[in-house]
């Protein structure tokens, strides 16, 4: 599909992740940005989020900071947290884990 995963990591400092994935147009959207920001996500849509961070202090933080953004639309939204990659892969869903 001509994607690529690259990385750059130091001893440290931390690493830094970043894809690219070739994307073709399509046509006009059926909906406009505008007409999407008006509408706020529907409360029955599945949302997952899957917080990496070594620092334990951050995986207490980012989730809690996630719930009072999520609270209003997803109050029952997914967050799970992790320590490394390694862990990152395996509480992916395998549809989505990269191969």
């Amino acid at each position: 599909m001509g994607s690529k995963l690259q990385m750059e990591s130091q001893e440290e400092v931390g690493s830094r992740f970043w894809f690219y994935h070739p994307l073709k147009a399509v046509g006009s959207p059926v909906a406009t940005p505008a007409a999407l920001a008006s509408t706020p996500p529907s409360a029955h849509q599945a949302l997952s989020l899957l917080v990496v961070d070594d620092h334990p202090i951050n995986r207490l933080l980012v989730p809690l900071q996630l719930q009072l953004q999520l609270q209003r639309n997803w109050s029952n939204a997914l967050i799970v947290e992790v320590e490394d990659g390694v862990q990152a892969m395996h509480a992916m869903p395998r549809k989505l884990a990269l191969t």
